[in-house]
């Protein structure tokens, strides 16, 4: 991945999180409805390397009954780690310059 599509996954990342984060959301109504809202919020399975480490990311929304359930899954190096070390990743790109075109 090129580091513009690695700040524009993250970005992408960090708007769900921020969306779903501290309120119960309702599920839509229709089975349909759901379907097409978990797969606007799903982000499947990626992996990229910065800075000599590897990186995976994958957030997961479900709609189950009336709730949304959301989770980010991130690793680094194969070890579980959490969205401060890949915001942090996002910070050092933003900094050297790369924008999201």
């Amino acid at each position: 991945m090129t580091d513009v599509e690695i700040v524009s996954l993250i970005s992408a990342i960090i708007a769900n999180h921020e969306m779903f984060r501290s309120s119960i959301k309702r599920s839509p109504h229709t089975y349909a409805e759901r379907r097409a809202f978990e797969k606007r919020y799903r982000i499947p399975e990626k992996h990229f390397e910065y800075c000599g480490h590897r990186y995976s990311v994958e957030y997961i929304v479900d709609c189950s009954g009336y709730t949304v359930y959301a989770k980010g899954i991130y690793f680094r190096d194969d070890q579980k780690t959490t969205l401060t070390t890949i915001k942090n990743v996002h910070k050092q790109l933003i900094a050297k310059g790369v924008l999201i075109v």
